[in-house]
């Protein structure tokens, strides 16, 4: 793994949308997610929740 690709900007979708599908709702009732934005990236986590949610 490179040094740029671990400094990179990159978006959960991946693995937020196979957990989605994986802990479906009817088998392990209501989950959710908790975001701890670290480092100032509460923007940014605000935007890419916005723009998954639709």
């Amino acid at each position: 793994m490179s040094i740029t690709r671990l400094l990179s900007d990159a978006d959960p979708d991946m693995i937020v949308t196979g957990l989605a599908v994986w802990l479906e709702p009817s088998a392990c009732g209501n989950v959710y997610l908790r975001f701890y934005p670290f480092g100032g990236l509460l923007r940014e986590t605000i935007e890419w929740t916005t723009r998954l949610a639709g």
